[in-house]
């Protein structure tokens, strides 16, 4: 790849960082696609334990089984959260390529942001497994999920800008990224709809300006059905559309030093 850059589209390019990413994630280890089943499920398992079964937390809606619903959270935040962790070490990890003049140092970030969408797609194998399992129907908005995982592409890759750039000078990023992202899940309806915050705290306001709730429950209406979660999607659009141009022009500023302070 080093004696091809100088000469590549950056389309070609960013391209072959996503397929590299991908390949290292699947390749290099034992499980390969096994691990991205393995572990939404152990997370959808924990859920069941401490909110369904301990806090008596349930999907809202009697035909849909709680693992199924928290299935349908997990999946996409995964995504999110992979996308955005590896978008944030890109430059560092890659600090070779950061340092080749040749090389539009933005693809990095966006590259490892968009890399997890596979992890997405072979998760919902197990989306449809359980949806066959409880004999819930499919139905044709299920192809909204497009679209809504779009969103949350965006969202991941504009954050992803800013940290990756921001974690280059200071590797405190680094260390304090998996605690936000952690905080981040918490505060998303991962494991609860957003309808028990949503008309019952004061905090609502600020809970549907996070995008991440507004993809979830998407996903979530596009695959189980239930009320269209228009205004939390529009507000998520937005948001996620604000962060990448801002990222991009952060990213700009930024980007002719990077080779000198990673």
């Amino acid at each position: 790849m080093t004696n091809r850059i100088p000469g590549m589209a950056p389309v070609r390019l960013f391209w072959l960082l996503t397929l590299r990413d991908i390949r290292m994630r699947y390749t290099q280890t034992l499980g390969g696609f096994l691990w991205t089943i393995i572990q939404p499920l152990a997370l959808t398992l924990v859920f069941t334990v401490i909110f369904s079964r301990t806090l008596g937390i349930t999907s809202g809606d009697s035909s849909v089984p709680y693992p199924l619903f928290a299935l349908t959270g997990v999946v996409p935040w995964s995504m999110f959260s992979t996308g955005l962790t590896r978008s944030t070490s890109s430059l560092v990890n890659d600090w070779p390529l950061v340092k080749k003049s040749a090389v539009p140092r933005m693809l990095l970030p966006l590259s490892s942001a968009v890399a997890p969408v596979v992890d997405f797609a072979v998760s919902c194998l197990l989306i449809v497994a359980l949806m066959v399992y409880w004999r819930v129907p499919v139905r044709p908005a299920i192809l909204a999920v497009l679209p809504v995982l779009a969103v949350g592409v965006c969202f991941a890759a504009g954050l992803g800008l800013w940290l990756s750039a921001i974690n280059a000078r200071y590797r405190d990023v680094g260390w304090g990224l998996p605690f936000a992202v952690w905080m981040g899940m918490l505060v998303s309806p991962v494991a609860y709809s957003s309808s028990m915050v949503i008309g019952h705290s004061r905090w609502e306001v600020l809970y549907t300006l996070n995008p991440m709730a507004g993809v979830i429950e998407g996903c979530r209406w596009a695959i189980l059905g239930g009320d269209f979660p228009g205004p939390m999607l529009m507000r998520a659009v937005g948001i996620a559309l604000v962060v990448v141009v801002l990222g991009v022009l952060f990213f700009r500023t930024q980007e002719r030093s990077l080779a000198d302070v990673i």
